[in-house]
């Protein structure tokens, strides 16, 4: 069955004038829509090149009470970057320097428009990488903001624990370093965990601007494997023993009858087109 697409346009309330783009896919007919997507458009939009400029955007912004919508590279699924209440647009993907880099030390400090893709390329060639996956080629300041993870998060942890160092430029424009200005602290009990504070925090208290993110040594070899139990609870029993036992567990992903079900259905409707 052939999948139409329509626009249209819908008021977040009675006598809202702004009204807001929507588009929704149907296979029966306008009256009747499977799923559809909802996009705020920004006021306006600016494209940052250096931390001084978010800091004057900030300090503009607040001052007349305007919202601020950072983006790196549009990647989540939470529509984390869609401008409810309007606002200003603060593109970072152009801030895309890799700024401190101490392989001896595994870490680096990134700038927003970094991508997990491109710190790997950068640096492999010392043996090196950095093992958060979300499953998207995301920015690695947007991975703080979100607080991702991924499968390999069994072995290396997720971004919350990866992360040393936050650059963060606060609402009313102030510059704020979590863990000291161009410090790398691998372990600190001094003061409030600001880091943790600001990961995960969904831009809403701050713009990372910079992270000093932990590296990881790669593996000499990767082995990969399926199997089949006949019921979860041994598959459950089998991870647990594993892990009890010390194996290094990069990831594990459990796919449940109802699971297999549902990709074999996608696979024959694909087959179909």
């Amino acid at each position: 069955m052939k999948r139409q697409f329509y626009t249209g346009t819908f008021s977040l309330e009675d006598g809202d004038e702004q009204e807001r783009k929507i588009i929704y896919c149907s296979t029966g007919g306008e009256e009747h829509f499977d799923f559809f997507c909802c996009f705020f458009r920004p006021l306006s939009a600016y494209i940052g090149t250096y931390s001084f400029f978010s800091f004057q955007i900030a300090k503009f912004c607040y001052a007349d009470s305007i919202p601020i919508i950072p983006f790196g590279t549009g990647t989540g699924l939470e529509a984390g970057i869609s401008a409810i209440h309007g606002g200003i647009c603060l593109d970072l993907s152009h801030m895309d320097a890799i700024s401190d880099y101490h392989p001896e030390d595994f870490d680096v400090c990134v700038q927003p428009g970094v991508t997990r893709e491109a710190l790997n390329h950068h640096v492999k060639d010392d043996g090196l990488w950095f093992p958060v996956d979300p499953g998207a080629n995301a920015s690695i300041c947007g991975m703080c903001a979100t607080s991702a993870s991924g499968t390999n998060a069994v072995r290396y942890g997720t971004v919350k624990e990866n992360c040393l160092n936050l650059e963060v430029v606060l609402p009313d424009g102030r510059i704020l370093n979590t863990g000291g200005k161009d410090k790398r602290p691998k372990k600190s009990s001094a003061g409030y965990n600001l880091t943790n504070l600001f990961v995960g925090s969904e831009g809403t208290l701050g713009i990372i601007t910079k992270a000093t993110m932990k590296l990881h040594a790669q593996p000499e070899a990767i082995s990969a494997a399926v199997v089949s139990f006949p019921n979860i609870q041994g598959a459950v029993d089998t991870v647990v023993q594993a892990l009890q036992c010390s194996i290094p567990m990069a990831r594990m992903e459990l796919l449940d009858p109802l699971s297999v079900k549902v990709q074999y259905t996608k696979k024959f409707f694909s087959d179909l087109k």
